[in-house]
């Protein structure tokens, strides 16, 4: 068996079984690696973090991080570096929101550490050396809540469409994360990212739409999970490693009915030949060759009319 029908196997299983997100958070720290967060790494997604408050900045016509700035990241994780990185740039508060809590004192212990790794090596623009008390004071706590707290962060666990919160959001942002949550779902929290929006609210998403499987067999390219139905794609397609497949065009039009206003769309496109060479599903045929092509996008939106 091929490499990427292994894993797509073996997480069909693990989302089948009882209690198969431990069991595949076991496989990942002890026998894959995959739970690993080296610094380059970190300083990557650090970076990224600091891309959208710049989206915040440049819309809002700031040049710094304004006082009482709030931020929301949708998609905790395993290890939450941009949502410090931002809390680190100035926000008053960052919420961040996953419908499921991996968060651990030993995966936020490497978090903060490779944070301050980070803000010493002067490897961010924007998150200053005197930044490295505040992490010192969080590692100190060696407890999840209080550490979180520290930083003015707060994790909210539960559906993103229903969540209630007590300030007003200037900044929601997102890496890799949209492409796991579906069409309808991703709509509803739209909507209610609207309700929860400040006036100046700005919406920044990095949007990865290629087949993730690709990561790990690179002998197949990022528009290979185009080439199989629903009907069988839904055998690979596990909860614990869901991808929506949506296209450009469907990012785009999520945003409109919302009532977000795209002021940033930057797609990153592949090679014509080779999605040329697949067999695309019939439910792709409707879709431009060029919208089938973007397989990552910067998308910024701004708040504009209520949808309802």
């Amino acid at each position: 068996m091929v490499p990427w029908l292994m894993k797509a196997a073996a997480v069909a299983v693990f989302s089948k079984v009882p209690h198969g997100d431990k069991l595949a958070a076991f496989a990942r720290r002890r026998i894959t690696g995959s739970l690993a967060f080296p610094k380059r790494m970190a300083a990557g997604k650090c970076d990224r973090a600091r891309l959208h408050v710049q989206h915040f900045l440049d819309h809002a016509g700031l040049a710094r991080v304004p006082e009482g700035f709030v931020a929301l990241e949708l998609g905790t994780g395993w290890f939450p570096i941009a949502p410090v990185c931002v809390a680190l740039m100035g926000a008053d508060r960052v919420y961040t929101v996953d419908v499921t809590s991996h968060l651990e004192w030993p995966q936020l212990a490497r978090t903060l550490s490779v944070a301050r790794e980070i803000v010493v090596a002067g490897d961010v623009p924007g998150i200053g050396t005197e930044r490295v008390g505040l992490l010192d004071v969080a590692l100190s706590t060696r407890n999840v809540d209080a550490a979180l707290d520290t930083l003015g962060i707060e994790r909210v666990i539960g559906d993103a469409s229903t969540i209630a919160l007590d300030r007003p959001v200037d900044l929601f942002f997102s890496n890799n994360t949209l492409e796991h949550i579906p069409n309808e779902a991703l709509l509803r929290i739209a909507e209610r990212f609207h309700a929860l929006g400040s006036e100046r609210a700005v919406m920044s998403h990095w949007i990865d739409m290629s087949d993730h499987y690709a990561a790990f067999d690179r002998r197949i390219g990022p528009f290979n999970f185009l080439k199989y139905p629903s009907a069988v794609f839904s055998y690979m397609n596990g909860s614990l490693h869901y991808q929506n497949r949506l296209r450009h065009s469907d990012y785009q039009a999520i945003h409109r009915a919302a009532g977000w206003r795209l002021v940033v769309d930057e797609p990153t496109r592949g090679e014509a030949t080779d999605l040329r060479a697949l067999d695309l599903a019939p439910e792709f045929s409707k879709y431009a060759e060029d919208d089938l092509l973007v397989y990552e996008a910067w998308m910024v939106s701004a708040k504009g009319e209520s949808p309802r």
